[in-house]
């Protein structure tokens, strides 16, 4: 059963400490395969729903967005899949690397139980692409998921702060 709790489900997107998720801000830590660690977590929204986090390991930049959509949606997506950043005015393109499994959620509020599926979509961008995404605010991420369009929307104070991590991030191989 695919029922999990959204801690479990957070934690799959997770690679960096806590200290990363609540600040939002690059920080580095050791990982007991990959050694010292950078990167960051964003939470786009205030249930921690949606995501964008990036690492660099070992000179290797690994960038994760974090999606949802209402119900339950039993649909495993392949390698290969796009997603679609807008960074300014450019539209960058990345696919997956690897599957994106559904994991299906309830949350209970007052009005009732909400079920809610989530996928993470793993790229692996080049220098290059990082140098790119920290030249602008990020203004959206799209992905296709069961022929639905899941788009995310940072606000801009979140759009500059994601291009500024971009940036941190290109900084530690010495490229800004």
């Amino acid at each position: 059963m695919r029922q999990l709790t959204i801690a479990l489900t957070l934690a799959l997107l997770m690679f960096v400490d806590v200290a990363c998720v609540s600040s939002a801000r690059v920080k580095a830590f050791e990982d007991p395969v990959d050694g010292t660690v950078h990167g960051f977590v964003m939470y786009l929204d205030q249930g921690h729903y949606t995501a964008i986090a990036s690492k660099l390991a070992r000179g290797r930049y690994t960038l994760e967005v974090m999606v949802v959509m209402r119900g339950n949606v039993d649909v495993t997506m392949p390698p290969g899949t796009p997603v679609l950043f807008k960074v300014g005015d450019e539209l960058m393109e990345f696919p997956s690397n690897a599957p994106s499994v559904p994991v299906t959620n309830t949350n209970t509020t007052a009005f009732g139980p909400t079920i809610f599926t989530q996928w993470k979509f793993k790229v692996t961008p080049t220098v290059e692409d990082m140098l790119r995404l920290g030249e602008a605010p990020l203004r959206a991420v799209r992905v296709t998921v069961a022929n639905e369009e899941l788009t995310l929307v940072p606000t801009p104070g979140q759009g500059r702060a994601l291009a500024e991590n971009f940036n941190e991030l290109a900084s530690r191989q010495g490229l800004r």
